[in-house]
């Protein structure tokens, strides 16, 4: 069989057929309004009861009615006479070549109109096919009904095809009114697909006035690319053409019949997949191995710097004088210095405080100030002057007198008082402790004392210590 001798050259490769034959079924139907599951119940009954001696048949969604029950509207189109291409089928299941879908001639005419760059809400698309005389019709730019005229219907001298052509679509357009596919009150738009220059021009007459567009087969070849006498070769390269463009939505083989496709889909995905990611992985080697040259390129650079460098500092080096001690030990003198200094205390905190209390005590007058900062239980506080800096508590210790005294204890005890309160209430002082009175208010303690008048008393001198929360052993 030729069929299949030619395709010994095309192994492996998605065959897409297209049936153009009077043997079709191209139709509307309207169903109660449902979804999901329900809705593919309602259509597979249907298509059971249209279709019941053909596998070919789809049915698409087309809107819902206009009527008050809103039903939805389908176009269900088949292939009447399986026959047709059973045969070719069964060759290329033999041949093991993937069938990517079946489709009608009519269902390619969108793909053609999108090509040419026609939009008309209300268009009857007309071509001369192998088959005969094809008219499409198109509702918002969706097929609503087909028809084909068999060739032996036809004439050949120009007046009868003139005269055919015109009664043609006359008929079409009634009969697309009387099944209420076109509405009345829409013009009805003809665009004639001539590729090999049989149809005419102009002198088509309908009974009313309708808009007629003519396509010559310059124009086709320019809009697709086929060379004009591949046009009038193959009548029907303009239809397979836009079939191998865009595959139309409406599928008229079972899932099973196009299952082989599947897999074919599946196989390309892998592999593209697969090389995706090869080329992915060697991208990104080549910018590891980029990435590594140039690091290397830096690392050497450095290194030659470096020994640069090196070499310089070698022979100025030569140049200094001798040093007291070596290197290290002045590294070492230089990191012990500023651990001192960072580390290191001094009595501000302490002269601060006490300078702000005595502001607010006049009448205190200072003797005697010691501070001392060092590990917790260290010896007795220092002198201010000699206290060297250490780690751990910091704290301070007042002496002082009343100036002037008059005798009156009372008096000089609550001015002490007051500058406790004060020291205390510093946010720096952690503790102030009161370790000397002018007068012991301890009741355990035993009376003694002198009756010298108030111009003679002694001085009313006391001692504080201070405790500063910064100086606290953690």
């Amino acid at each position: 069989m030729e069929f299949d001798s030619y395709l010994t050259a095309f192994s492996r490769t998605p065959v897409y057929v297209l049936a153009d034959s009077v043997e079709e079924d191209v139709r509307f139907e309207t169903l109660p309004h449902a979804t999901g599951g329900d809705r593919a119940q309602l259509v597979k009954r249907k298509l059971t009861q249209i279709y019941r001696a053909t596998p070919y048949y789809v049915a698409k969604l087309r809107g819902r009615d206009d009527s008050k029950r809103r039903d939805d509207r389908f176009l269900f189109a088949a292939l009447t006479n399986p026959e047709l291409i059973d045969n070719w089928i069964e060759v290329l299941k033999l041949r093991d070549i993937p069938i990517a879908g079946v489709y009608l001639a009519s269902m390619v005419g969108r793909t053609l109109l999108d090509k040419l760059n026609i939009a008309i809400p209300n268009l009857l698309l007309v071509a001369q096919t192998a088959a005969g005389l094809r008219q499409t019709y198109f509702h918002a730019r969706a097929l609503s009904a087909s028809r084909l005229t068999p060739r032996e219907k036809r004439h050949d001298d120009a007046r009868s095809t003139i005269t055919t052509l015109s009664e043609e679509i006359t008929n079409t357009r009634r009969y697309l009114e009387s099944v209420k596919a076109k509405p009345q009150d829409e013009p009805l738009s003809v665009v004639v697909i001539d590729h090999d220059g049989s149809l005419p021009r102009s002198d088509l007459k309908f009974d009313v006035e309708m808009q007629f567009l003519h396509v010559d087969r310059d124009e086709l070849s320019k809009r697709f690319g086929i060379s004009v006498a591949l046009l009038g070769q193959f009548p029907d390269a303009l239809q397979l053409y836009s079939l191998g463009l865009q595959a139309p939505d409406s599928n008229l083989a079972r899932p099973q019949l196009i299952s082989s496709f599947r897999h074919h889909q599946q196989r390309r995905a892998l592999y593209a997949l697969s090389t995706a990611a090869a080329v992915a992985a060697v991208a990104w080697t080549g910018l590891n191995v980029y990435q590594r040259v140039d690091y290397d390129s830096q690392t050497a650079g450095l290194a030659d710097q470096t020994a640069r460098y090196q070499s310089q500092y070698a022979e100025a080096s030569q140049q200094f004088p001798q040093a007291p001690t070596s290197a290290d030990n002045l590294r070492r003198i230089v990191e012990a210095a500023q651990k001192i200094r960072s580390e290191g205390r001094n009595p501000e905190m302490l002269l601060k405080v006490v300078s702000r209390a005595l502001d607010l005590n006049p009448d205190i007058a200072l003797k005697r100030l010691v501070w001392h900062a060092g590990a917790p239980g260290s010896a007795s506080p220092a002198p201010i002057e000699s206290a060297p800096p250490g780690a751990g508590i910091e704290m301070g210790s007042i002496e002082g007198e009343i100036m002037p005294f008059n005798g009156n204890y009372r008096a000089a005890l609550e001015t002490i008082n007051r500058l406790t309160a004060a020291l205390q209430a510093d946010q720096a002082v952690a503790e102030v402790r009161v370790e000397q009175l002018p007068l012991n208010v301890n009741s355990a303690a035993s009376l003694s004392g002198s009756t010298m008048n108030s111009a003679q008393a002694a001085t009313a001198p006391f001692t504080l210590t201070i405790l500063f929360k910064t100086g606290l052993p953690s």
